[in-house]
């Protein structure tokens, strides 16, 4: 399991590191500020294979969402995944369907202790 926490304390939960990086665009990821780990408590952060840009053409905006990819950094700590659920206001997304909500997702984090 991995949480994303964005600047805007919403909570996003995926089912690996491969679900967010389908899931997530990293021009989101670079604009929201997205922190990341895993239920064990490994940080990750977002390594950009491809760089969002933003571009004008005359009148017309151009977007390249990019491209990422989720890079372990630094060790693990178990109370990071407890620390990212009290931070988040609300759960945003889960691509796991036993997490509908904040209760759910501390209930499921405890089990997996």
């Amino acid at each position: 399991m991995l949480l994303a926490l964005d600047k805007h304390a919403a909570l996003h939960v995926f089912t690996s590191l491969e679900d967010a990086e389908r899931q997530l665009e990293a021009i989101d990821v670079l604009q929201d500020e997205f922190e990341f780990c895993d239920d064990q408590g490994q940080r990750y952060s977002p390594t950009y294979t491809r760089p969002p840009t933003q571009r004008r053409i005359g009148p017309l905006g151009i977007v390249d969402i990019g491209a990422f990819k989720l890079v372990a950094v630094g060790h693990t700590d178990v109370e990071l995944p407890h620390q990212f659920v009290e931070r988040a206001a609300h759960l945003e997304h889960s691509s796991l369907p036993e997490v509908a909500g904040l209760p759910a997702l501390r209930d499921e984090l405890r089990n997996r202790s």
